[in-house]
């Protein structure tokens, strides 16, 4: 009997690229790109044909002395209606306040793209 492979949609296959386009400026050995990125710390789901839901796990050991900028960019080839990487506004920053790490969105509203997600069309949201 042959061996059916499991099909996995075009988007499966960008969800690497989607986690390693959420970038800190920072480059603690126990900080996001450590600790949270590269260690997928997160999961990626496709909740629409427009939309993308990041919901990141705790990470135990991490650990920063400073601030961290986190910068969302989807990759080109993420998106379907457009031929180039899309920027997310704004970016957010984790900071310490009082032994514990805080995060916040800078600017007014979410993270938000425009393009459409592999394999469909429309735009993207995070």
């Amino acid at each position: 009997m042959p061996i059916i492979p499991i099909y996995q949609s075009p988007f499966a296959y960008e969800i690497p690229n989607i986690i390693a386009g959420l970038t800190s400026a920072q480059s603690e050995g126990s900080g996001w790109n450590a600790l949270v990125r590269d260690a997928e710390s997160m999961t990626v789901v496709r909740t629409s044909d427009t939309v993308v839901t990041i919901t990141l796990v705790a990470a135990g050991s991490y650990d920063i002395t400073a601030q961290e900028t986190v910068e969302a960019t989807i990759p080109a080839t993420s998106l379907v209606t457009s031929a180039s990487a899309v920027v997310a506004i704004p970016t957010f920053i984790i900071n310490i306040v009082g032994g514990r790490i805080m995060s916040s969105l800078v600017g007014h509203g979410g993270l938000a793209g425009a393009g459409g997600i592999a394999g469909k069309g429309g735009g993207l949201a995070a």
